[in-house]
């Protein structure tokens, strides 16, 4: 991890912190948007058992075990306007209602990808 990657993770601790009052320590991070609102620029944490959505606006999070995957996950399809990146839909269990996380990067997308297909096949 480097110096960049270091300082990233301290102000994604020192938001959710002043947020919401939690200590969290990301195990990743990528910059990304979301559908949580219209014009979201943070980036997307994850710790070991919740995701986190973090800007300098606010840090909303959920935990892995209320969120069910949808259909709109992975990576956009070859010769499509998204493609090489991703998108990964999320729905609240027993809800209608969700969010969508689009990392900003390839790389980015492909290590959540990886990450959160873990995190999602071990439930």
């Amino acid at each position: 991890m480097g110096i960049f990657d270091n300082a990233v993770d301290k102000r994604i601790t020192k938001f959710i912190l002043e947020f919401t009052g939690q200590y969290v320590s990301p195990i990743f991070h990528t910059p990304c948007d979301s559908s949580i609102s219209p014009d979201w620029d943070g980036w997307c944490a994850l710790d070991q058992k919740s995701i986190w959505l973090v800007n300098k606006w606010g840090a909303r999070g959920a935990l892995f075990e209320s969120l069910v995957p949808t259909d709109n996950w992975g990576q956009y399809p070859h010769d499509t306007r998204g493609f090489p990146l991703y998108r990964f839909g999320f729905q609240f269990q027993d809800s209608n209602q969700g969010f969508t996380v689009y990392p900003k990067t390839a790389t980015g997308g492909a290590e959540l990808n990886q990450r959160l297909n873990r995190v999602f096949s071990s439930s």
